[in-house]
């Protein structure tokens, strides 16, 4: 089987490469996925680069999830059977053609859901309703603000919170970008300036509880400005690559607290029961509800230099996720 791996750390687009490894057998509890289609985040171009705390620096074959469809089942098995469609779970190494994985930690995938929709879920849906539901016991009628609210991540949160009757507040940072979230369905949306998020905050009469903060930097404490007293501003990314910072009165004085997510961590936060929660509640989410991740493009595996480097390129310049295939 084709896999995409590395042999040391590097520009991803340079070190990147096809190598021919055996096709796995599965253990009795796992099955073998013929992959589908898998994403290109930051974070590979990070890990590939020696530059993710959490990835041995080294040797590696990047990817952190896909889709696909089993080929073979292990002789205990059950519940499962080849040809069913299968989202992969969290685990580095997801850019090869074939992958043995544990039978227990899969997710059903519809047929009828676009493949380079799928790809994306364990991450982005994944984080999404963690953001939603591990920090904040969010009751219908409250509010939540979010910035880079053009990405796919706030798409899959404004699409749940609607779920369960939450308001929800979008920021962006460029003004083009507003009139086309208005028109997927996003109702309260505003430029990410200070004037803008007191305006709009004051005329919808909300105070979040929760904030969402995927940048850093003076865009946290623009968050914070308006998180309600005792509020959380939750951060889950760093677009800014600045350090997160809240206002001294904000914190201090209203008691606005900084948190900051990890999926690992948020899964240990919830415990079994609401891992399984979880699980049952995004299965259901992506058999019944429309997936609209922007997609840039889409590789194959041959093509896996120019699409690192198209990964690479932001704001405009790349409009969408980068998706490989084998």
């Amino acid at each position: 089987m084709r896999c995409l791996e590395y042999l040391s750390n590097g520009a991803a687009w340079d070190v990147i490469g096809q190598i021919e490894r055996p096709t796995p057998e599965p253990a009795g509890n796992e099955v073998i996925v013929a992959l589908e289609a898998a994403p290109v985040h930051i974070a590979d171009l990070k890990a590939i680069e020696g530059g993710l705390a959490f990835i041995p620096q080294g040797p590696g074959t990047p990817g952190f999830e896909g889709v696909g469809r089993i080929i073979e089942c292990g002789a205990h098995v059950d519940g499962w059977k080849v040809g069913d469609r299968v989202i992969l779970p969290l685990a580095y190494g997801a850019w090869r053609e074939h992958r043995a994985v544990a039978a227990q930690d899969l997710w059903h995938a519809p047929d009828h859901v676009p493949a380079e929709q799928l790809a994306l879920v364990r991450i982005n849906l994944t984080t999404a309703w963690l953001l939603l539901n591990a920090y904040v016991d969010l009751q219908p009628g409250d509010w939540i603000i979010q910035n880079a609210a053009n990405s796919n991540v706030t798409g899959y949160t404004a699409a749940l919170a609607a779920s369960c009757g939450i308001g929800m507040i979008d920021l962006v940072r460029r003004p083009e970008l507003i009139q086309p979230l208005k028109e997927s369905g996003r109702i309260h949306v505003a430029l990410d300036t200070r004037e803008a998020i007191a305006a709009i905050c004051e005329k919808l009469g909300a105070r979040p509880r929760l904030s969402l903060d995927a940048i850093g930097g003076d865009a946290t404490a623009r968050l914070g400005n308006v998180t309600a007293d005792n509020g959380l501003v939750l951060a889950y990314g760093f677009l800014s690559e600045q350090p997160y910072q809240l206002d001294y009165p904000d914190a201090m004085f209203r008691n606005v607290r900084l948190e900051a997510m990890m999926i690992d961590r948020a899964v240990q936060k919830i415990g079994r029961e609401g891992r399984d929660r979880m699980a049952e509640a995004l299965q259901s989410f992506i058999a019944t509800e429309p997936l609209n991740a922007e997609i840039a493009a889409v590789y194959s595996f041959d093509q896996a230099p120019e699409a690192l480097r198209h990964a690479a390129r932001t704001g405009e310049a790349r409009a969408g996720k980068i998706i490989l295939v084998p």
